[in-house]
């Protein structure tokens, strides 16, 4: 069984507290590892962070992707947790859900807790998550050089999980991570 999701108002402010700390220290910890990095380091510190980001969120993949130079969304990092399967790198990852992609191009949020609240609009995407076994997403577009090139990518396939307007907003501080990195 799954621990619980981050800390909402029900479980008590001092678990919140703890929960907000710790997830400040992970950030701090990973900007930190972006400060002068080689750019040969990079790719090794984007997996790191993923790796990170992942186990502490107890989630089962957490995933970069960015455009191609022929506008197509690649896998570029990923990371999975132990005994999930890993999505290969390089897999065009719009192919299989352009409608969520057209979010991500407009530097729009794309989530869902339970598949149920997959738009009715949003049937190609809602029906591939469903084939692939995905039960929770979080998709948050990442802003480089001024435009959107890529989203920073979390999904659980074993249980549902929320996703709290302040965990999005405390996961959204972490893709600027990847535009610090492109600077490099």
């Amino acid at each position: 069984m799954k621990p619980p999701n981050p800390p909402t108002e029900q479980i008590g402010s001092q678990s919140r507290l703890e929960f907000q700390l710790e997830f400040e220290r992970l950030v701090a910890d990973l900007s930190a590892a972006f400060v002068n990095v080689d750019p040969e380091e990079v790719d090794p510190e984007l997996n790191v962070a993923l790796d990170r980001l992942g186990q502490f969120f107890d989630l089962d993949r957490a995933q970069l992707n960015e455009f191609d130079d022929r506008g197509q969304m690649r896998v570029t990092h990923t990371w999975s947790a132990l005994g999930v399967e890993p999505i290969p790198l390089g897999t065009v990852w719009s192919a299989a859900i352009p409608e969520v992609e057209e979010v991500v191009r407009r530097g729009e949020i794309f989530s869902f807790s339970r598949l149920e609240e997959i738009p009715e609009e949003f049937r190609l995407a809602r029906e591939t998550y469903r084939e692939v076994g995905v039960k929770a997403h979080l998709v948050l577009p990442i802003e480089m050089s001024g435009s959107v090139g890529g989203a920073l990518i979390f999904g659980d396939l074993r249980s549902h999980r929320e996703w709290p307007e302040e965990f999005v907003k405390r996961l959204r501080l972490v893709t600027g991570l990847r535009q610090c990195s492109q600077s490099t």
